[in-house]
């Protein structure tokens, strides 16, 4: 019975390090999923081999105070349990550092200390720490910050954020329900019982259907467009730069007045190249093309004055002592003229496709064009469009749109430039094509970003 005891104090002695040391790691983790009132796989190894440590414990103490105790210690078993299971982790952790290959699984199957690849575009499946790459995440879905956040080596990712641009290469550090997201979505449940439910439903769908639309494309501006959208029984399209692809390019040219070349080419771009206008970098790149054809000695143009822009029209302001306007016809009508350009421009090859989902859907299409009615007709013809409004002007785009919504319609605009901001003001639903200017951004409730106008018929579906 001596050595019995003897040999149970001796494994006492040596497993007492290896419960307190080793069996550290597993006790935190058990600590920690109890705060959370969970039980987890640390919780669970910290159990077992407490229960059989302390026991063998009480079978010391027994077997020293009683010479009849004849009961089994477990302490061996306890430091065994412990010993696999670290080692079993550390191997684990070690292959993940060291492996050389990826492969694509589901957000399920990811565990602590794995390394995620996180592409351009895709959202980050669980919280994690970066360990490589550079890139912008959008964490608005968290912070409710619109600016994108930069993350490099070190820094934080949540899971659910979406990265913008760079590749990132990050350590998980939470995953499954331990992540922010998710403990967001716990405490959302909790407060879905609430009388409130009914509240809190329509902001939950908005905030869905938003990142949907961003994942496609779609930049939807707030709740008050995507519940229009739905509604949308006509969509009015500009053409410069929405229907077309907004590259326009000069066909031809010809010079009416004794202007110099040199002088006409020097007037055109000291105006036009102050506009953001698509026709206006076409007449610019023209002009340039024609100095350098004819040899002029010029490097610089001259500066520009009084710069104004005439929506609907064209531009003008003071080069030297000469006002210098650069526009359509409507413009000229007044003046005289001292040159012409020829343009044309490409239309976008998923415009006929985009008119006929629409007209699929019960939609009307029309475009709006402020060049003459032949022209208009045709291209609307063309493209299977239903309705064309010629020859008007900015503010007699948004009339038109008064218009309709008078005889009950309910009115998207889809435009790109200063010209269309008016009607995009006056539409139900504005909506801005990818390529245009700010003030249009501006004035849209909804950016199309891809300059697809397949996105004009996701949007009103997504609605």
């Amino acid at each position: 019975m001596i050595m019995l005891t003897i040999g149970r104090l001796l494994r006492w002695i040596l497993c007492t390090p290896v419960q307190l040391i080793f069996g550290q790691r597993f006790y935190v983790g058990a600590f920690q999923a109890l705060r959370r009132r969970y039980a987890n796989m640390d919780f669970l190894v910290a159990l077992g081999t407490n229960a059989a440590y302390f026991y063998s414990i009480y079978t010391v103490i027994k077997a020293l105070t009683s010479d009849r105790f004849e009961g089994q210690d477990f302490f061996e078993t306890s430091a065994m349990l412990i010993y696999i299971l670290y080692s079993a982790r550390e191997i684990s952790g070690d292959t993940a550092g060291n492996v050389t290959s990826e492969m694509e699984i589901s957000t399920k199957l990811i565990q602590r200390h794995d390394i995620i690849k996180i592409f351009p575009g895709a959202k980050a499946p669980v919280d994690g720490i970066v360990v490589s790459g550079q890139s912008y995440l959008n964490e608005s879905m968290i912070t409710g910050k619109a600016r994108p956040v930069a993350k490099e080596a070190g820094d934080k990712v949540i899971g659910g954020t979406l990265n913008e641009n760079g590749c990132l290469l990050a350590k998980a550090t939470h995953v499954g329900s331990d992540t922010t997201l998710s403990q967001i979505f716990g405490i959302s449940v909790l407060v879905v019982a609430c009388p409130c439910a009914l509240g809190l439903a329509t902001p939950t769908a908005i905030m869905v259907a938003t990142g949907k639309g961003a994942s496609q494309g779609v930049l939807i501006k707030g709740g008050n467009a995507l519940e229009k959208a739905h509604k949308v029984t006509a969509v009015v399209f500009d053409k410069t730069g929405t229907l077309t692809v907004g590259k326009p390019a000069v066909v031809s040219d010809v010079l009416f007045s004794s202007i110099s070349l040199e002088d006409f080419c020097d007037a055109v771009i000291s105006v036009e190249a102050n506009s953001e206008h698509p026709l206006a970098k076409a007449v610019v790149e023209h002009a340039k093309w024609l100095w350098q054809k004819h040899g002029s000695s010029r490097e610089q143009v001259t500066e520009v004055r009084d710069f104004e822009v005439h929506p609907g029209t064209g531009v003008s302001g003071k080069v030297g002592d000469r006002r210098v306007l650069v526009g359509n016809k409507r413009l000229m009508n007044a003046f005289n003229v001292a040159g012409a350009f020829s343009v044309t421009d490409v239309m976008r090859p998923e415009a006929q496709l985009a008119a006929s989902f629409l007209r699929s859907l019960g939609i009307s299409s029309i475009m709006t064009k402020g060049d003459n009615w032949a022209a208009a007709t045709a291209i609307a013809k063309e493209f299977g469009i239903e309705d064309v409004y010629a020859e008007i002007d900015p503010l007699g785009k948004a009339a038109k749109i008064k218009e309709l919504q008078m005889k009950g319609m309910n009115v998207a605009m889809v435009g790109d430039g200063i010209n269309d901001s008016p009607a995009l003001l006056a539409a139900d639903v504005g909506m801005e094509i990818g390529a245009g200017t700010d003030v249009a951004i501006e004035a849209a409730d909804i950016a199309l970003i891809r300059s697809n106008l397949e996105d004009v018929v996701s949007a009103i579906d997504l609605s």
